[in-house]
């Protein structure tokens, strides 16, 4: 089961090459506001590593509520 807990890495077994790849399907989606890849370039590694669902998620609601 994913949930707003479940991990990129550890749980679904997703590198950061998978990161930019959804990136672009995010910015293909909603556009240019949804910037994933320049969301993830301001993470260190560690933090990459340890990006939950829920992060992600968090970041469109935020980038889209800015859009209105």
């Amino acid at each position: 089961q994913i949930t707003h807990d479940t991990t990129f890495h550890e749980d679904l077994g997703l590198e950061s090459i998978d990161l930019v790849t959804f990136a672009g399907i995010l910015a293909e989606h909603y556009g240019p506001d949804v910037d994933l890849a320049d969301f993830l370039s301001q993470k260190d590694l560690d933090e990459v590593i340890e990006l939950r669902i829920g992060d992600i998620t968090d970041f469109v609601a935020a980038r889209l509520a800015g859009r209105g």
